[in-house]
């Protein structure tokens, strides 16, 4: 028998059915809301104040070992040689040829030991090694000449231990080795030996030579175990002036800890003046031209009190940025110091972090003409970036992987640091270190609730109000609520948070987005159940499913974001929908109602004309204009006059899909999208716009939607 058409029995499966297509609706959003998210969402924070780099682990697929360096070099063709203890690499950017001992091969190297690497004025590569003395590499024939120690041969290398290679503007090579100088003629491959005399204070003041320099004026200076010497040659004779680098009245320890001499390098910006690396630090040191005798130095050590100090005494290598600032390798990490300021920066291995270095004991740096610096350390080498950084990533020190989804962020009002939520893994604490920079160091939170226990690690907004009160909207368990100081004092899984949900008190237990306004009330915006407001003087929850005239009904669209303006002194509430544009509300206490004041859409054609109906966010800037994000297109409200102002990709934006909009200090807009981040700079009437990607230091280029905030250090995150 045929039913009625509007039979009870059809209205109740029609009802049916819609109510399982919004079921599948909620849990296809978010299901592929947490896969986004797992691929793609970690913290990024953008910082004006300083440069922001990240350290590229340089793969052992592609050949590199995981051994200890000594040197790094780019020669003439722009290929990378490095020296370890296992070998020399030879890296052309994509794969690495390691040269090694081959047992038979009289034309390869004849000990893995690799100390040194020079090129010479005709672009010959010249490799020094312990036990096995130096070679010259021949390109095209790709083998090596060995050069070494010879028994019962006095022409030839004085020991096999070899720490550096220089050639002289003449053409002579000087060797560098465990048992003294040696000065090398390539032509006539004969030698000449300087060694220490006990009983000659003219003699070189120690046998093991660590370092050699020439510097423009063709001097040549000599590092060794126990000094610093000057060479000097005359038409007569060669002799070496000593240097005593330790402080007045300095105790034998200290002595020979301030006159070990690892490292010698020539400044590029500063008249006769190089720097010394020993084991208590580094020395800028300056010497006469007129008088010999005379040097000066300026001393840079490690004070464990002084964080602008270096951050280990042991320093390995040296590397000037520019006239003012130098790159220190130490046996604890990499520091950037400018001697002007005397302000010091140090990047350190840090266990959470895949962008920091690598290993802190650092033993070598290069850089190359890309404007990379190497970093050779005592397991590795590392790759930095030194064009412009302006992103550092931060990923959360959690066990759960769920816990580095984060959906939404805000900052904490009783203690320094950043609340984030996850989309599965519940709330993160990230705190700030002494300069207000965010860390990894992170407090995870679950909450074990006594309703929709499994979902309740899906936050999908949080606010701090003014009493203190974390409140955390969920994508199905409700709305969860925890005085903030006492979260502190509490860590994993939190039972004593208030849970409200659609069984007591809210409208649906799908929670979009909460805000707190002028007044301390809670709005609250639903998938499909309209607004809800939370009254905190009298604890009750006021629901709006249209407006008081019944011109707008709340239902029709996802109510995703909230913002409050004020205007005139009269305060004005917006809604952020997917799919139905914006709509601009007034709040009527005395009746309990909302008034429509205006509508802006894609559809309507005059000045409230949107780029997009599918809205993605929210920012009120220091000019008080409203910024909207839509899933086509910045839009700009300048005044309820004014037509809406549009910024697309053409206008030079990265993609017009815009996620999330934040302002910095300098009056600068920031946009997060699904192709990277956009920065809006203005001047006059003018404006344009600088693009970031992964090349900038974005980990990933897709960007969840009103996930940011800026903190008061003028970081934005």
């Amino acid at each position: 028998m045929k039913e009625p058409e509007n039979s009870l029995f059809q209205v109740f499966f029609r009802f049916l059915k819609i109510e399982y297509l919004k079921m599948m609706v909620r849990y296809m959003r978010r299901l592929l809301a947490y896969i986004i998210c797992f691929f793609f969402f970690l913290t990024l924070v953008a910082q004006e104040e300083s440069t922001q780099f990240r350290f590229e682990k340089i793969p052992s697929e592609i050949g590199f070992l995981n051994s200890g360096v000594n040197d790094i070099l780019e020669d003439h063709l722009g290929f990378l040689w490095v020296a370890t203890w296992a070998g020399l690499a030879k890296y052309d950017g994509y794969s690495v040829k390691f040269y090694r001992q081959e047992p038979g091969n009289t034309n390869g190297l004849q000990s893995n030991k690799i100390t040194t690497i020079f090129e010479d004025s005709n672009n010959q590569l010249w490799i020094g090694t312990s036990y096995s003395g130096f070679y010259r590499y021949n390109r095209e024939l790709d083998v090596f000449e060995q050069f070494c120690k010879k028994p019962n041969d006095m022409n030839s290398l004085s020991d096999n231990n070899v720490s550096s290679i220089i050639e002289g503007f003449d053409g002579i090579f000087w060797i560098g080795t465990e048992r003294g100088l040696n000065r090398f003629d390539p032509a006539t491959n004969n030698y000449i030996h300087f060694e220490n005399n006990v009983s000659d204070t003219r003699s070189l003041s120690h046998n093991f030579v660590y370092s050699l320099a020439q510097m423009p004026d063709s001097t040549i200076w000599v590092g060794t175990e126990e000094g610093l010497n000057r060479l000097v040659i005359t038409e007569k004779e060669a002799y070496f002036i000593r240097y005593d680098l330790a402080p007045a009245g300095a105790v034998a320890d200290t002595f020979l800890s301030h006159n070990f001499i690892f490292k010698i390098i020539p400044s590029r910006y500063l008249p006769n003046t190089f720097w010394i690396c020993t084991s208590v630090g580094l020395k800028k040191v300056t010497y006469s031209l007129e008088d010999p005798a005379h040097l000066e130095y300026v001393y840079y050590y490690h004070d464990p009190n002084d964080p602008n100090s270096l951050s280990h005494p042991f320093v390995a290598d040296v590397l000037e940025e520019d006239m003012n600032s130098v790159w220190i390798s130490t046996y604890n990490g990499i520091n950037f110091l400018n001697t002007k300021t005397k302000k010091n920066r140090y990047f350190l291995s840090k266990k959470n972090d895949p962008y920091s270095l690598g290993n802190n004991v650092t033993m070598a740096l290069a850089k190359d003409r890309t404007n990379n610096l190497w970093v050779g350390m005592d397991k590795g080498i590392n790759k930095l970036n030194l064009n412009a950084k302006a992103f550092r990533l931060v990923r959360p020190n959690v066990k759960e992987s769920t816990a580095i989804n984060i959906n939404c962020i805000a900052p904490a009002k009783s203690k320094n640091g950043v609340w984030a939520g996850t989309r599965g893994g519940g709330l993160n604490f990230l705190t700030y270190d002494n300069h207000f920079n965010l860390t990894s160091e992170t407090k995870n939170f679950n909450f074990k609730t006594n309703k929709l226990q499994g979902i309740s690690g899906f936050v999908s907004n949080l606010i701090i109000d003014r009493s203190g009160w974390l409140w955390l909207a969920t994508d199905g368990a409700g709305v969860l609520r925890i005085k903030e100081d006492v979260l502190f004092s509490k860590n994993g899984m939190m039972a004593n948070a208030q849970q409200f949900t659609k069984s007591d008190a809210l409208s649906d237990d799908y929670v979009m987005t909460v805000m707190e306004s002028k007044t301390g009330d809670i709005w609250f915006g639903y998938w499909d159940k309209g607004l809800d407001r939370y009254d905190p003087e009298t604890g009750d929850f006021y629901h709006y499913l249209l407006t008081k005239d019944l011109a707008v009904n709340f239902q029709l669209y996802p109510i995703v974001h909230l913002i409050e303006t004020i205007e005139d002194n009269q305060t004005f509430l917006w809604l952020g929908t997917r799919g139905g544009g914006v709509y601009k509300l007034k709040f009527n206490s005395e009746v309990d109602g909302l008034e429509l004041i205006a509508h802006y859409s894609l559809e309507n054609t005059n000045h409230r004309n949107l780029s997009n109906d599918f809205i993605n966010s929210f920012y009120l800037d220091s000019r008080n204009r409203l910024w909207i994000g839509t899933d086509n297109g910045l839009n700009l409200l300048t005044s309820n006059k004014e037509p809406v102002q549009v910024f697309y990709e053409q206008d030079g934006l990265a993609n017009a899909t815009i996620q999330s909009i934040l302002e910095s200090e300098d009056g600068n807009i920031w946009l997060s999208s699904q192709q990277g981040i956009s920065c809006l700079v203005f001047a006059a009437d003018t404006f344009a716009i600088k693009n970031y990607d992964t090349f900038n230091g974005l980990q990933n280029n897709f960007f969840n939607d009103e996930a940011g905030f800026k903190t008061t250090s003028g970081q934005l995150l």
